[in-house]
């Protein structure tokens, strides 16, 4: 298992990328990933798909910040 940490605008992210499972969570909370040969996306950016676990972390960090 392969597990990272980093801060985003005051937010923490914990990624877990397993073969087979991919777990990320933002401030505790977590973050629906789906991932295939040309990059991953999440329901928080339905539209947008992201390079990398780092990249998509960092904006669904973002929209969690948000005021609702």
């Amino acid at each position: 298992m392969t597990e990272r940490s980093m801060a985003h605008k005051g937010h923490s992210i914990v990624i877990r990328d397993d073969p087979g499972r991919i777990d990320v969570r933002v401030d505790g909370r977590e973050v629906r990933v789906f991932g295939s040969a040309d990059g991953y996306w999440t329901p928080f950016h339905a539209y947008e798909r992201f390079a990398s676990l780092d990249d998509l972390g960092r904006a669904v960090a973002e929209v969690i910040g948000q005021p609702e």
